[in-house]
């Protein structure tokens, strides 16, 4: 019996011994692993790449490099957005690792026999590099390597860093031209816009009036943003007509097309054309060049659907050369006057009793109607709103000859004319620069100095200006002059 216990505690010593020196040997492994050298795997830097493969489950991914861009080769051909993929690119090739063996022969132990991730690099001078992930962890979650027969280990974020999303580094823009456009049409059949403008001699020019003035920067600006616009992901890799119809685009709201100095053909050269179905919050889109869907904002149709009215001139109507204005007539419910300006004065032609002209609100007036702009035209509708009672400005100059002349009358709502319009308040409005009716700001109009041009004139001032002027008001004041400090009245001397 003694013998069966001496030999139980000694088995449980050396299980006990075997266990420590187990426990010794992985924490010496640990330690060796904590120790290791820490040296950038890819000897390369990001501009000497010239290709970049990564082979992982869910699809490879090939960049390559042409000229100072990088492209795409796979999972699709396509462009980079430039930073996107230069910084993803620098991720990779500055990664980290230790060296825990350089010749290793158990590559199963770290998931490395049938790797999860492989990745290669090929140089500006031809020179490859490579090495592959294993399935295997170590024990703080960093990644085993294998780089030929040498076993390494790598950072935890460094399978994240190479399973990033292809989108995320693919171009989201659909306009890749640098040529000046000449040409521009917009087609919206939600608004009924069908708009077409020309680019003569550095002026736009509405092709169906060449009359109609445009604000050459605001088309400039909207040229801006449709060259500049982006997409939010992609949808589909292909614009069968099954696929377009699926996002509504086999029957797209919106349609605008660019013609281009220095390209071949009629044209247009480039279109883009989009759609938000009724179900869902997202837009859809694709264009010329790319059998692609991308989604776009939601409110895409509606911010690029630009009709003949937001990129004219608004300012047109109202510009007249405030310099020469010798003559003012201003006529409302409440006023009725007629000024003209003499020697730098303005005066009425029938003067009012007690009243002069206030200089500084005319100056007023006519600086507030140089700021002024139309909201909208209104086309071609004579006298709507503009009754009897109307309300009329004119300017004339020195010689009486018309500069400038303007009538509103009745307020509306503008939905009530555009359907696309803000809930806001106008006056129809017309002016002698413009054939167009317009609605303008009821704030605006409402701002211009009416009623207030004629003020009250100042009574004289009746403070005494001179010796004799004060002497004669104490002789005329009701009460006696006070005595000099020290001297009695003439009264109180008699009776002494």
């Amino acid at each position: 019996m003694k013998s069966f216990r001496s030999t139980l505690i000694f088995a449980v010593i050396v299980a006990g011994l075997l266990a420590y020196a187990i426990f010794e040997m992985k924490r010496s492994e640990e330690v060796k692993t904590a120790e290791a050298s820490l040296d950038r795997i890819f000897k390369i830097d990001e501009k000497d790449v010239q290709e970049l493969q990564i082979t992982r489950p869910d699809g490879n991914l090939h960049l390559v490099r042409q000229g100072d861009a990088l492209v795409l080769k796979a999972p699709v051909e396509d462009g980079t957005d430039g930073f996107s993929a230069t910084s993803f690119l620098n991720s990779i090739v500055n990664q980290s690792a230790k060296v825990l063996e350089e010749k290793n022969q158990k590559w199963a132990d770290y998931g490395l026999e049938v790797p999860r991730l492989k990745v290669e690099v090929i140089s500006t001078k031809g020179v490859k590099s490579s090495y592959q992930i294993g399935s295997e962890k170590a024990f703080d979650g960093s990644n085993y390597l294998r780089d030929g027969d040498r076993l390494l280990i790598g950072s935890s974020d460094i399978d994240t860093v190479l399973s990033k999303k292809v989108s995320e580094i693919r171009d989201k823009k659909l306009y890749h031209f640098g040529d000046l456009a000449k040409g521009l049409r917009v087609i919206s059949s939600l608004d009924g816009i069908d708009l077409k403008l020309v680019r003569r001699d550095g002026k736009w020019i509405y092709e169906k009036d060449p009359t109609v003035i445009l604000k050459d920067d605001e088309v400039d600006r909207y040229l801006s943003e449709i060259t500049n616009y982006r997409a939010s992901d992609f949808v589909e890799e292909e614009t069968t007509p099954q696929v377009l119809a699926r996002y509504g685009l086999d029957k797209p709201q919106l349609a605008i097309e660019l013609w281009l100095e220095n390209e071949k053909g009629d044209g247009p050269h480039w279109w883009l054309k989009a759609s938000k179905p009724k179900l869902g919050k997202e837009g859809f889109a694709y264009y010329s060049g790319r059998s692609t869907v991308y989604k776009v904002a939601e409110d895409t149709v509606q911010r690029l659907s630009k009709n003949l009215d937001a990129l004219r001139n608004k300012k047109v109507p109202f510009e007249f050369k405030s310099d020469s204005v010798g003559e003012l007539s201003l006529r409302t419910s409440l006023t009725n006057i007629r000024l003209v300006k003499k020697g730098g004065q303005w005066t009425p032609v029938q003067p009012v009793s007690g009243k002069e002209v206030d200089q500084s609100a005319v100056d007023g007036l006519l600086s507030k109607l140089k700021e002024m702009e139309a909201r909208y035209y209104l086309g071609d509708k004579k006298k709507k709103g503009l009754g009897k009672e109307s309300n009329s400005l004119k300017l004339a100059d020195t010689e009486g000859k018309p500069l400038f002349e303007m009538t509103w009358g009745d307020s509306f709502k503008a939905k009530s004319e555009i359907k696309s319009a803000p809930d806001e308040e106008l006056y129809y409005t017309q002016t002698n620069l413009a054939s167009e009716l317009l609605g303008v700001s009821v704030g605006k109009i409402n701002e211009l100095p009416r009623q207030t041009l004629l003020r009250d004139i100042k009574k004289a001032d009746p403070t005494p200006t001179s010796a004799v002027d004060a002497a004669a008001a104490i002789g005329n004041s009701s009460s006696p002059p006070k005595a000099s400090q020290g001297t009695a009245p003439e009264g109180e001397k008699k009776k002494e």
